[in-house]
């Protein structure tokens, strides 16, 4: 049985949209008869490193209970969009208070990396601050996907990210099970474990989400294996071949094999199945079998024509 723990820190806002724009949520409204305020100068910056500046996006400050301590909507600003925010407390100085802001893009709450200190009649950036305002960034959102592995082979795939760790760091977890001769393989390279470390081959060898990787564990019985990271993009396409793709599920949960898609669609007589039991077989437009796609597990496709395939469809495809 695999276990799948997910921690995201981003919420979905309830946006009203008229002549006003977008309306933050509850709780975006800053305390008031403060006696004590800053300034914040800043820009926002996304997971994929462009700027949150679409009109109604706002920045907000929060003090370590919670309450709202300022809030600020992109404006123009003297070299680009800005947020430039009012921060009150009633005391002189104050240790980390913390930041979100909304992306009118999506309606997206999202925590910020960076946190402050307040400081009376202080400006953030201290200096040049019209020309160089703060650069903020999305917190990274993490996962935890937790796999049961037996003894001999394990079909596995991971839906979070080794980033830029070494794959001994992304498989610490493992490290007090593993013996010499294991090994993790994909279609195109592997890594063997020996004397306490991980030896790939070739040298550029990594667990990416979306490919399924087949590991021997030589150690009798079984035993759990976590890893930690940014949770994959279900969305992301995966290029495949024509003939056998070794895939691995990037969903948060369980779903049916609809939530596969393919550009393009797929064949008849194209195949997905797991390491052991239900499989699926596509014809005249559609899947059958009663395969669930399970975070953690690795599949096989194999398939008439090449293109690319992903998991858009999981949400709605989740298993019952």
């Amino acid at each position: 049985m695999r276990k799948y723990i997910i921690s995201i820190i981003t919420m979905t806002a309830v946006l009203a949209w008229g002549e006003a724009g977008v309306i933050p949520p509850q709780g975006w409204t800053p305390i008031s008869g403060t006696q004590y305020n800053m300034s914040l100068y800043a820009l926002v910056l996304d997971f994929g490193g462009g700027p949150v500046e679409a009109p109604g996006s706002t920045l907000a400050a929060f003090d370590s209970s919670g309450q709202c301590r300022g809030t600020a909507r992109i404006e123009e600003g003297p070299v680009g969009k800005w947020y430039q925010m009012t921060v009150v407390s009633n005391a002189a100085s104050e240790t980390g208070l913390t930041l979100k802001v909304l992306d009118s893009r999506d309606g997206a709450i999202h925590d910020i990396k960076e946190t402050f200190d307040f400081v009376s009649e202080s400006t953030l950036p201290a200096e040049n601050y019209t020309e160089e305002p703060w650069t903020l960034h999305f917190k990274p959102l993490t996962a935890d996907l937790t796999i049961t592995l037996v003894q001999n082979w394990n079909w596995v795939s991971f839906n979070v990210q080794q980033g830029e760790r070494t794959l001994a760091e992304f498989l610490e977890n493992y490290t007090q099970h593993a013996t010499n001769g294991d090994i993790i393989k994909s279609q195109s390279g592997q890594a063997t474990y020996s004397g306490g470390k991980w030896y790939p081959s070739p040298a550029n060898f990594r667990l990416e989400p979306g490919r399924m990787y087949k590991l021997r564990k030589q150690a009798a019985g079984s035993c759990e294996l976590t890893v930690s990271g940014a949770p994959a993009d279900c969305a992301e396409p995966l290029a495949v071949v024509a003939g056998w793709n070794w895939l691995g599920y990037t969903g948060e949960a369980a779903a049916t094999v609809s939530a596969i898609f393919k550009e393009g669609g797929f064949d008849n007589n194209d195949l997905l199945k797991p390491q052991a039991g239900a499989q699926a077989t596509f014809s005249g437009g559609k899947w059958y079998g009663s395969l669930i796609l399970r975070p953690g597990g690795g599949y096989m496709l194999k398939q008439a024509t090449p293109g690319t395939v992903d998991f858009r469809n999981a949400k709605e495809n989740a298993a019952r």
